[in-house]
Formats: structure tokens, C-alpha cells, sequence
């Protein structure tokens, strides 16, 4: 009786091997998932126009006068770090000029 619970006991404590393999497979298809996904894309904000997505970046505007005439204006925020900024982004009619301003929030 004692080595029939010992043997129960060893045998619910070792997962089985199809569990091991297919976890692994799991694994690695979520690693290739991830690195497919996530491993090219380009560094965020490397171009400097904060999160504004804007139509020319750098800008060709000053934010103040892109302000004053703008027919798009959005708000938009990001993080660098631990340090949240926001951002205020205009565009022109026709999106032919673009300006931005960002902050610490």
C-alpha cells in the first residue's frame, strides 16, 4: 500500500512530457510572435515631433502661428521613462504646415 502511494505521488509531481513540448512550443512561437512584431519597428518619437504624428516633421511653423490658423488641432501624450509628457499638435488646411508643443505633465 505504501508503494502504490508513493508511486502515485511520483508520478503527479513530473508534468507530462507532451505538457513539457508543447509549452515549449508555445513559448517559442510567442518569442517569434513578439520579435516579429516588436523587433523592427523604428524607435518611437526618434524623429522629434513628440506623438504628433505630424505631416512634417520637423516642423515648418512656429506652434503659435500653426495655432492661430489651424484646421486641425489634437492632443495627444506619451512617456518617456517614468516621465509623462503631453503634447499640443496643429496642422494647416491641407496639411501643408505643421507645429507642435510638449510638456512634462
Amino acid at each position: 500500500m505504501a508503494a502504490q502511494e508513493s508511486a502515485q505521488a511520483t508520478a503527479s509531481a513530473a508534468p507530462h512530457p507532451g505538457r513539457r513540448r508543447f509549452l515549449k512550443r508555445v513559448g517559442a512561437g510567442g518569442l517569434i510572435v513578439a520579435a516579429a512584431t516588436f523587433g523592427r519597428s523604428a524607435p518611437a518619437y526618434a524623429a522629434g515631433c513628440g506623438c504628433c504624428n505630424l505631416q512634417h516633421c520637423p516642423p515648418n511653423i512656429a506652434y503659435q502661428t500653426c495655432a492661430a490658423k489651424a484646421a486641425y488641432s489634437w492632443r495627444c501624450y506619451y512617456s518617456v521613462g517614468s516621465v509623462p509628457y503631453q503634447c499640443q499638435c496643429c496642422e494647416t488646411k491641407n496639411n501643408a504646415q505643421s507645429a507642435y508643443a510638449c510638456w512634462p505633465r
